[in-house]
């Protein structure tokens, strides 16, 4: 009876309004504090940062330690916990041994090419002054009046004196943010390794507790939807470091080929951008072509023309490769993502923005609009009933 009763409330025009203003004034009373929430966010994000690190890592390994654990069983014990804790093992000594020969065979090129660049950084106020030579003699002839553009880049020129302070505190604190960074990482890895141990455990703990809330319909659909976004998300991941690996690899040996230099420092460039998509392959080819361009220009273009060669190669031939169909979204909504991701969430954001919109439009296509047929079809019939009867 108390049920018949909520329900018809519930069923009530007043109470829907109720409702919907309700909202408003909480939509309103959080956008009004939005920058002091965001604040706060920030400050708990900083607080979890290695815990969501570590989260991060146990992630991108569960699938190393899978096929370790199924080789494992296989080859040499039937005994779970023992062969799940030799994969871990394995995962983890792999990953480390991956990350040291990256770490011995790109840092002291890196540090080389870095170096070398700012040797050779004095070219640029060279080049900007040749450039300036030549857009008064523009100026002159033409008879254009250029002067306050000219005088506004002498003066910021004049000014690079002063900015060596500045940039020595930056090189301070960039210094020390790396630091914190390292050791979040560290602690965020050791994290993961305790995360990979007790995986069996926390998951059995969180499927008994859905299991205890949601009904069983509910539960095998809200298991298939988890299913599914982890499918996307480790298949999206993981091919994009393959095709961030091949475009990496590609451009240095292009590099090397034409004797082009700051080999190292370029390609990895190009390579972590890549992971961006849409806007991260074009900002890899302008950094690229900014430092190239100290060397000579006609490098500089070069560059810039294979990179347009390779990605018209990376779009067409190998993402459709490795992603076949399976992430297929209208290039608006691609666009609308990755801006709304990288607001919110920076550059994590632009990463993730993809894989994100696939789920939710999946979900919209599987769940959220066959619901909407449906309850349109229901809603049909008494319709027309009701129709009939008036």
């Amino acid at each position: 009876m108390k049920r018949n009763r909520f329900q018809g409330i519930l069923e009530k025009r007043w109470f829907a309004y109720t409702l919907a203003a309700c909202s408003a004034v909480l939509l309103y009373m959080v956008l009004s504090k939005f920058q002091s929430i965001s604040a706060r966010f920030d400050d708990l994000l900083a607080f979890l940062r290695p815990v969501i690190i570590g989260v991060a890592i146990a992630y991108l390994l569960n699938p190393l330690v899978n096929f370790f654990d199924q080789f494992i069983k296989t080859k040499l014990t039937r005994n779970e916990k023992l062969s799940h804790t030799l994969a871990v093992i394995a995962a983890v000594l792999l990953f480390m041994c991956v990350i040291t020969i990256i770490f011995m065979a790109l840092i002291p090129y890196l540090v080389k090419n870095i170096a070398s660049l700012g040797i050779h950084s004095g070219n640029y106020t060279v080049m900007i002054d040749k450039g300036l030579d030549l857009l008064e003699a523009f100026s002159e002839k033409t008879g254009l009046d250029m002067d306050e553009i000219i005088d506004t880049v002498s003066q910021t020129l004049n000014k690079n004196g002063g900015l060596v302070p500045k940039g020595i505190k930056a090189a301070w604190d960039t210094s020390v943010s790396v630091g914190v960074a390292m050791g979040n990482a560290l602690i965020g890895f050791i994290i993961a390794i305790y995360f990979m141990m007790d995986k069996w455990r926390i998951s059995k703990a969180i499927d008994r507790l859905r299991r205890a809330v949601l009904s069983e319909n509910v539960y095998r659909r809200n298991s298939a939807f988890w299913s599914h976004c982890n499918s996307v998300f480790i298949r999206y991941i993981g091919y994009s470091m393959v095709d961030a690996l091949i475009i990496g690899l590609a451009n240095m040996c292009f590099m090397l080929t034409f004797g082009m230099p700051y080999v190292a420092l370029v390609s990895v460039i190009v390579a972590l951008t890549n992971l961006l998509p849409t806007v991260g392959p074009l900002i890899g080819g302008l950094i690229g072509g900014l430092i190239l361009v100290i060397y000579k220009p006609i490098t500089a273009l070069w560059f810039i023309l294979f990179t347009l060669f390779l990605q018209t190669i990376d779009g067409y031939v190998i993402k459709p490769r490795l992603f076949g169909n399976s992430l297929g979204i209208p290039p608006v909504l691609t666009l609308i993502a990755i801006i709304l991701g990288g607001k919110a969430f920076g550059i994590i954001g632009v990463f993730l923005s993809i894989p994100v919109t696939s789920v939710l439009i999946d979900l919209y296509n599987s769940s959220l609009l066959p619901r909407l047929e449906a309850r349109k079809n229901k809603a049909g019939p008494a319709q027309g009933e009701e129709d009939r009867q008036q």
